[in-house]
């Protein structure tokens, strides 16, 4: 979402309070002027390619902090807010198509700003997160999602936002003005007008509700439930996106379904997870199939060997772990396949038959256990008889 420039005429009456805010701004913004200049002589040669711009910052930067200020100023300067497609973003988008979209017209919306700087961001060195929420300004909730960032720098979080901190729309054009108020900001600072759809990037151990932010409720601060964020982040970082999408849902749907914009993420979560149980079940049941296949494979050269009369002559304790290893494939693979759950029943029976043959493969197995124990159990001079069977 884009940012709104509103005029509001304010009569002053403490000129001193103004005075005091307009010395904070212009120091705040002469304390970034050695890194703003150095950040925004990047060669242009340089700016086509996230590695070559992390390249470049990572070469005259030393500290954490610095290269965070780099990138912000960089990305929030030489990124024009894209008025025509304000209202189509595709918050799925792939995201290198969104990287290399931005990186050769050097125009986007929110969704571009907040990749491209996470992406240079995490080549740098920095850790960085890309966030997804919504949006309030002047009390009213914009009815389009948003994404913003949140960066670790110097071992603290804090939160940046390159597309409202790179200027504002106004009558329908793109105003281009740095706002620093929306690089390296504090979590309080923040809520204030960005509701991340996860309650843990919110980085407030007792977070605003989804209903107190949209002033459908108003709690007091010991009201608020407590949440552990940097537990919850910890474990987020361990997980794997199943994991992610399933907690992410859990979170949101303690939240409540206040406006369209968190129904649609949720219902979305819940395709995602529904989505990567489905892929991890196939990817599961493809490899096992290609356990199964390694083991029928074995299981024909254990007979060809066998049909051989055992020659040439290996050990006996060779030839029985040609069974074992075969008989201990197909029990990890049953036992795997027993776990796998699917709504879909056309794959469901797919499982299904890969046990049975699995089973009857098993079956096999345990004969030529049975044989090879009385094989070895057999002085050597009688084993030949063993190969032939007696007719009546």
């Amino acid at each position: 979402m884009y940012k709104v420039f509103r005029l509001f005429i304010i009569f002053v009456l403490i000129f001193g309070n103004m005075a005091i805010v307009n010395a904070q701004k212009k120091k705040k913004t002469k304390e970034f002027e050695v890194v703003d200049n150095i950040a925004l002589s990047i060669p242009d040669s340089l700016t086509s390619s996230v590695s070559d711009i992390a390249g470049y910052f990572n070469g005259n930067f030393s500290s954490e902090k610095d290269k965070y200020r780099a990138i912000f100023i960089w990305v929030a300067t030489n990124v024009k807010y894209d008025v025509v497609n304000m209202f189509a973003a595709n918050f799925y988008e792939n995201t290198d198509d969104v990287i290399k979209k931005v990186l050769s017209t050097k125009k986007g919306v929110c969704l571009h700003y907040a990749e491209l700087f996470n992406a240079i961001a995490n080549k740098a060195g920095l850790k960085s997160y890309v966030v997804s929420g919504f949006t309030k300004q002047v009390n009213y909730v914009d009815y389009i999602a948003h994404v913003w960032c949140v960066v670790k720098a110097d071992s603290l979080w804090s939160f940046c936002d390159p597309t409202w901190g790179s200027g504002y729309v106004e009558s329908k054009r793109f105003v281009p003005k740095i706002d620093n108020s929306y690089f390296n900001a504090k979590p309080e600072f923040m809520i204030q007008s960005h509701m991340p759809f996860d309650p843990m990037w919110q980085f407030l151990n007792r977070p605003l509700p989804y209903q107190e932010f949209c002033a459908t409720v108003v709690l007091t601060h010991s009201e608020r439930l407590y949440f552990n964020y940097l537990d919850t982040l910890k474990a987020y970082e361990s997980q794997n996106a199943l994991d992610r999408a399933t907690s992410l849902t859990a979170r949101m749907e303690k939240g409540g379904e206040v406006n369209s914009l968190v129904f649609d993420r949720l219902n979305h979560n819940k395709r995602e997870v529904e989505y990567l149980r489905n892929k991890i079940a196939s990817e599961k049941y493809n490899s096992l199939s290609n356990m199964y296949n390694e083991s029928i494979n074995n299981y024909n050269l254990y007979i060809d060997y066998k049909n051989k009369q055992f020659i040439p002559e290996k050990p006996d304790s060779e030839i029985k772990q040609m069974i074992d290893n075969i008989d201990s494939t197909l029990n990890v693979m049953v036992n795997e396949l027993n776990v796998i759950k699917s709504p879909d029943q056309n794959f469901a029976t797919s499982v299904s038959q890969l046990i049975q043959s699995a089973q009857r493969m098993q079956s096999k197995v345990s004969e030529q256990r049975d044989f090879l124990d009385k094989y070895i159990n057999t002085p050597k001079k009688n084993r030949k008889a063993l190969f032939y069977k007696k007719s009546n």
